[in-house]
């Protein structure tokens, strides 16, 4: 739990977060304000920096300890911050079976991953469920088996004329070690978290061996079950030979063997289209309520709520008539679904309004800052709404101190602050 906040414009960067971290202790993931420290300097002199969210950790190994591993091979001074990812992820992955993770975890991981995986799979048993209860089992199975296989193999990307499915990238082949790993441990983990999560029985050897073929092929897409725990890492900076900086989001996983497990969430440089960046990370509620006038738990609450009244409303205009109940309820349903469509885009031109006026005012601030430093300083300032709430609220996964880490090509720094700013 954590929040974070990323400000660019064509000259500077500034990255803050707040001090509350989610660490791993056996299966479960555990909240703690200990001032951890979760944005770091990459290279002072090139100007790149790295901001974690979610877990703290790489396989049970502090984030702080893998960027000090990274800099103590000489990494970070790359032509691109480009190249400097690509140089952390190799470093990631050079880690298996070495002093900060062992072969152990990594094995650990890969379990962990095939039962997470069961778990989405129950999800889309119990959705598709109880959309239809009196289907026959085996039949709800195989849709699950379904969508579940689509997840793993295919995405959606969004472009210009709207959203369609492509391909998953890969993050790697079978090694050696992650075959073993396969024979040892899938079909087990399969097994028991099936009987544990769905009911002895209720998967058979037919289906399990299904569902194994789909977890298998997951393990080297850039697929992540639902509720799997990651980090969110956001590289931000420049490279050597570049003058405008950039930014690159990951979700990282772990190791699976020796096979790293991450994605990428999102990039972009810094130019004549994009001349600023605003992005918030994690408990970012209070962010987006600033930003766009509501968060995804407002709208969420908005969509039923309106949905509900719309569908008391109309079955009570309906009520008597010469319609008989088949056509009342087709027309409630129509007249409920045309209200909520109507609320829903009313809300999104609101939004749309309010984004605009905060690129108006704030965003022309963040634009307009000549350095590092005033960029900082906005920085902290957007960090303090969802710190300041959570102390009202008595939330104890946002806390103070919070750190700023300023990036342009004069360098970097980085500064641990406490009041407001």
């Amino acid at each position: 739990m954590t929040v974070e906040v990323l400000l660019m414009n064509r000259t500077a960067v500034a990255m803050a977060a707040d001090s509350a971290v989610s660490v791993t202790e056996d299966s479960r993931v555990l909240s703690a304000q200990t001032g951890v420290q979760k944005v770091f300097v990459l290279n002072s002199q090139t100007a790149s920096g790295l901001m974690v969210h979610g877990l703290a950790e790489f396989c049970g190994c502090p984030w702080a300890t893998v960027v000090e591993a990274f800099k103590a091979k000489g990494l970070g001074g790359e032509p691109t911050l480009a190249a400097t990812v690509e140089s952390l992820a190799g470093l990631l992955r050079s880690l298996y079976g070495g002093e900060l993770v062992s072969r152990e975890q990594a094995a650990t991981y890969f379990r962990f991953f095939v039962a997470y995986s069961v778990r989405d799979f129950q999800l889309h048993y119990e959705r598709l469920q109880a959309a239809a209860p009196g289907r026959p089992k085996d039949e709800l199975l195989s849709l699950a088996l379904e969508h579940l296989r689509s997840e793993v193999m295919e995405t959606t990307v969004y472009g210009d004329e709207g959203p369609k499915q492509v391909q998953r990238g890969r993050v790697g082949e079978e090694t050696q070690v992650l075959q073993a790993l396969i024979a040892e441990n899938l079909d087990e983990v399969l097994e028991l978290m099936a009987d544990d999560l769905l009911g002895h029985g209720v998967v058979s050897r037919e289906m399990r061996a299904k569902l194994a073929g789909v977890v298998r092929a997951g393990l080297t897409t850039t697929w992540m079950p639902s509720e799997l725990p990651t980090t969110g890492v956001v590289v931000a900076g420049f490279g050597r030979d570049e003058i405008s900086p950039s930014y690159f989001e990951l979700q990282v996983y772990g190791l699976v063997g020796d096979v790293l497990k991450y994605d990428y969430s999102d990039a972009g440089r810094l130019g004549p289209e994009l001349p600023v960046v605003i992005k918030s990370f994690a408990q970012d509620s209070a962010v987006n309520r600033f930003l766009r006038g509501a968060d995804w738990v407002f709208l969420a609450n908005t969509d039923y709520a309106s949905a509900h009244l719309a569908n008391e409303m109309f079955q009570d205009m309906f009520q008597g008539g010469n319609m008989d109940a088949g056509q009342k309820k087709a027309l409630t349903g129509q007249m409920t679904g045309l209200v909520a469509e109507a609320v829903r885009f009313g809300l999104y031109q609101a939004m749309r309004a309010r984004f605009t006026y905060v690129l108006d005012t704030y965003g022309s601030k963040v634009r307009s800052a000549t350095s590092a430093e005033p960029l900082g300083r906005l920085a902290g300032q957007l960090l303090t709404l969802p710190i300041v709430e959570s102390e009202l609220t008595g939330n104890l996964t946002v806390a103070r101190p919070f750190s700023i880490l300023r990036l342009s090509k004069g360098g970097a720094s980085l500064s641990l602050e406490k009041d407001l700013i």
